[in-house]
């Protein structure tokens, strides 16, 4: 695939905490005491999150071995029935501001995503249709924050490092985006992002 001209830029979201309301963040507060920071910074370098979202184990081995990496006090059964439900609506907005920067420039989606919430999000919602190209980890298998997905997306969509937007709801993923090379922004929710895709004449 071959996207890039001169003046074209790739812009890269994230969906969840983005485009779509993460629900399962005020679950994971409560019963871990943590600040939902914390609680994104923990996630994306949990052992269990990262082979689940990567394809690497099953559903059935994800969810003892996420409830023991976090000390969560729920059984299995009980995370699994609210797992699947943490994904919510889309925030106000979203699918306009897609289409708004796809105007000007290629877009896709990167997201650190499993086989259980994402196809229940793409079907529900529709937001595979809104790209380009959707990364999506377990398809992929390669999860943020780790260099080696940011390569492969570059190198997929035709993009230098530097020519690269990206907006993600995690600090760690953004840093390790911008390590690569990429320009990444740290994004939370839509008026965020509106703001952003404006200041970098996106939109």
């Amino acid at each position: 695939m071959e996207f890039q001209e001169d003046m074209q830029r790739l812009v890269v979201f994230d969906v969840g905490g983005v485009l779509v309301e993460l629900t399962g963040m005020s679950d994971l507060v409560e019963w871990t005491g943590l600040n939902p920071d914390e609680i994104r910074d923990r996630w994306v370098h949990l052992d269990a999150v990262k082979s689940f979202e990567s394809g690497a184990i099953p559903y059935e081995e994800f969810g003892p071995k996420v409830i023991a990496g976090l000390g969560l006090p729920l059984t299995v059964d009980t995370f699994r029935e609210v797992f699947r439900g943490w994904m919510g609506e889309l925030l106000p907005c979203a699918e306009a501001l897609v289409a708004s920067a796809k105007l000007r420039n290629p877009v896709a989606c990167l997201c650190n995503m499993n086989i259980v919430q994402w196809p229940e999000i793409r079907d529900r919602l529709g937001v595979e249709s809104w790209f380009d190209h959707a990364f999506i980890s377990y398809e992929i298998g390669m999860v943020k924050p780790d260099k080696e997905v940011y390569e492969h997306v570059g190198q997929r969509m035709g993009f230098a490092p530097e020519r690269v937007v990206f907006f993600d709801d995690t600090r760690a993923n953004v840093d390790s985006a911008l390590a690569c090379g990429w320009s990444a922004h740290l994004t939370r929710g839509t008026g965020d992002l509106r703001k952003k895709l404006v200041a970098l004449d996106l939109v």
